[in-house]
């Protein structure tokens, strides 16, 4: 909140002014318009950006310090010490404006809530703030607010010098936690630096430049003796190119770490002269590399050449050569459905050669039965025909004849021989 405003509206300031018959010329010579020296404690720590560091709790006073080209003191007869302003007395009143608060008590060099101090060339009183001030107050949120008001009620001229909140101690609470910042700000400083430093050691220990130098070394001598090595040459540049940017973050850590004093020096100065020096080197053996490979380049330009002209070659005999086993294939297809069809015959044909098998097999076994009957007595009936006649005799004669068996059995044979003959021949 405004003070003017707050002013504007303070019927009981304007009551306490007619009860003390304060003076129309009255004035605080380093005053606002409305004659009040205002000490916004709110805003001071808000710029200060110590809202953090500071503990209301700690706030136990302030000390309003005042100057003046008329400001003496004497001793009364009790022997205390009593500050006048060309002889004569003075005071005010010393606001604490916070929240819906205004919270006025008076001071003066004598007789007053709080009585100026001599001391040490100064002219101050103390308030006494204690539990009077929270942390919303200097919170700078959204209507509230925080300030020390001192006004002048009587007696000469005079100046406010500072106005200082104090702690326990006496010491100014805002200047401590300035310090205590500081000190919180530098020591993360130095933690980053300490990180950052420790994060370059580690990447320049772990830098392979060594390695792409000998690769790159060893490329230049080559690459006047085999094409093969220009292989390598391109890979030392790729190796050569992610060093490089290696370095690059490199330098701008060692960037971040020289802004700030509080760095590491020798260490720092030490691992900025280890990224110098491979640097130098990488450059050196690009430098050479590059030479080598723009001298072999000029050399073997023909050769290059020749060599395309060859594997045109080459790859045109490969050309010529799938064409035919295209050909090739195609031909085997054919071949394939002839194959597949005999292979259909032969197997029909072995079907049949096993039909007439079993077909001989049963003239075999009829064969086999026709020669052992004729091979039995001729007074064994078996195997023979009996037939009665008429007057009752039996007419009794030899059954299936041995010859007639055998011609059967012999014309049967000798067809089936002939067909399978005739087949096995097909």
């Amino acid at each position: 909140m405004k003070v003017s405003k707050i002013l504007a509206g303070m019927s009981a300031a304007a009551i306490l002014a007619s009860v003390t018959a304060i003076s129309a010329s009255a004035a605080i010579t380093n005053g606002d318009a409305d004659g009040n020296y205002v000490y916004d404690f709110a805003n001071a720590i808000g710029t200060a950006g110590v809202a953090d560091y500071i503990k209301a709790d700690d706030i136990v006073g302030v000390k309003v310090v005042i100057g003046g080209e008329g400001l003496s003191s004497y001793e009364d007869a009790a022997g205390k010490t009593i500050a006048t302003i060309g002889g004569d007395g003075f005071g005010g009143g010393i606001v604490v404006n916070h929240g819906a608060d205004w919270d006025q008590m008076g001071w003066g060099n004598d007789g007053q809530d709080f009585n100026v101090v001599v001391a040490d060339g100064e002219y101050y009183f103390v308030r006494d703030l204690t539990g009077v001030i929270s942390a919303e107050d200097y919170s700078l949120a959204e209507n509230t607010w925080g300030q020390i008001v001192v006004s002048r009620w009587w007696g000469g001229d005079f100046s406010v010098e500072s106005v200082t909140l104090i702690d326990a101690e006496g010491n100014d609470v805002i200047a401590k936690a300035v310090e205590a910042k500081a000190a919180a700000e530098k020591a993360a400083r130095e933690a980053a630096a300490a990180d950052a430093l420790a994060e370059l050691q580690a990447k320049i220990d772990a830098l392979t430049y060594k390695d792409a130098i000998s690769d790159m070394e060893a490329a230049a001598d080559a690459l006047t003796n085999a094409k093969s090595v220009l292989d390598k040459a391109d890979a030392a540049k790729a190796e050569i190119d992610g060093l490089e940017q290696v370095l690059a973050a490199a330098e701008e850590a060692f960037a971040a770490l020289e802004a700030d004093d509080t760095a590491d020096r020798d260490a720092y100065e030490a691992a900025k002269t280890a990224v110098e020096t491979a640097k130098t080197e990488v450059d050196a053996a690009k430098a050479k590399l590059q030479a080598a490979i723009e001298a072999y380049d000029k050399a073997t330009a023909d050769k290059l050449a020749e060599k395309d002209k060859d594997i045109a070659d080459k790859q045109a005999e490969i050309d010529e050569l799938k064409a035919q086993l295209e050909e090739a294939k195609k031909q085997n297809e054919t071949d394939a459905a002839t194959i597949k069809d005999l292979e259909d015959q032969i197997a029909a044909k072995d079907e049949e050669i096993e039909a007439l098998k079993a077909e001989k097999d049963e003239l075999q076994k009829k064969l086999d039965e026709a020669l052992a009957n004729a091979n039995k007595p001729a007074d064994d009936n078996s195997g023979s025909t009996t037939n009665t006649n008429n007057n009752g005799k039996d007419n009794t004669n030899p059954g299936t004849s041995a010859t007639a068996g055998l011609a059967f059995a012999g014309i049967s044979l000798a067809g089936v021989g002939a067909i399978v003959a005739s087949k096995k021949r097909k």
